[in-house]
């Protein structure tokens, strides 16, 4: 193997990069990288439970049309158009997949701090659902504050074990300040150091006292910290207006994919497809901009037309 370890180091990072630009390059052609915030915000950015009805049902409708889509031979009998605009014949059971579409996008665009809050985030919770024996079981332990610290939540996570830290927090049984139990000294513990204080030298004891003032300076700027933190921590849980709506929603989708493996079988390509359906209907994607993407395909084409393998 003539690889050094820098070389591998190498590799591994240029193979990690390339496949991050080619992702972000599709998500800037079918609307990946867009935020989910503003499509659930009314105009003055706060969230709107119409606007988030709203677009759960266009989502759902999208889905339910792939599901005619993939299972149809004669699809295009099933559309009807009007006036340019086209309505599709389908009778599939969408309940689970709008719980799902309500449930990550309040998660993705209600949680800033563990998500970037874009679309792709969704499709990946569509991709690792996990299981719903999660809930309550494999959930991460600790508290659900508003920075990485403790964070419990995100992109790395399933949806049900995002989602059920998520319904701990709201339910109360996650603190939001990051808070912790306090426990009683131990009283061998104190006897020794202060048998070490009585012990150590004039020098020592003035080097601790030094070390003391400061510990006190950062305690005092934590408790500070703790306190914007569970502030920010309130207010944000007072903006989940629809909590009882979302947590029912949850539980219903648990239930559904639980019991329906049929459900499972497409469910990711189901979800991502909705999107790509939703946003070129609205032009929001370039996937039927034919100039962009042809463009951008025959340069990708050319780029791959450059590029040969070596002989081993």
């Amino acid at each position: 193997m003539r690889l050094s370890p820098r070389d591998l180091e190498k590799l591994a990072l240029r193979r990690d990069k390339l496949a991050e630009r080619l992702a972000r390059l599709r998500s800037a052609l079918d609307g990946g990288n867009l935020p989910v915030r503003p499509l659930i915000s009314d105009a003055f950015g706060a969230y709107s439970m119409e606007r988030m009805d709203g677009l759960v049902e266009e989502l759902t409708q999208a889905w339910g049309i792939h599901e005619l889509y993939r299972s149809d031979w004669d699809f295009a009998e099933a559309a009807t158009e009007r006036d340019g605009e086209y309505t599709y014949d389908w009778d599939v059971d969408a309940g689970p997949a709008a719980d799902f579409l309500y449930c990550s996008l309040r998660l993705v665009g209600s949680c800033p701090w563990h998500f970037e809050g874009t679309v792709d985030e969704v499709r990946r919770l569509a991709a690792h659902v996990g299981e719903p024996t999660s809930v309550g079981d494999d959930a991460p332990e600790g508290v659900f504050i508003l920075n990485d610290v403790y964070a419990q939540v995100g992109p790395d996570m399933s949806f049900f074990q995002n989602m059920d830290a998520l319904r701990r927090l709201l339910e109360g049984e996650l603190s939001a300040d990051g808070s912790v139990a306090e426990h009683e000294p131990d009283e061998t513990f104190a006897e020794l150091i202060a048998q070490e204080y009585a012990d150590a030298s004039d020098e020592q004891r003035e080097a601790w006292a030094e070390e003391d003032r400061w510990a006190r300076i950062d305690m005092a700027e934590n408790e500070a910290f703790f306190e914007r933190v569970e502030e920010e921590g309130r207010l944000w849980k007072e903006g989940f207006s629809d909590a009882d709506k979302l947590l029912a929603r949850y539980q219903s989708f648990a239930e559904a994919w639980r019991e329906g493996m049929d459900l499972r079988e497409s469910f990711a390509q189901d979800v991502s497809f909705a999107f790509d359906m939703l946003f070129a209907s609205h032009g929001i994607s370039h996937l039927l901009d034919d100039e962009t993407y042809f463009t951008t395909y025959h340069r990708l084409r050319g780029l791959q037309g450059q590029l040969t393998s070596r002989e081993v």
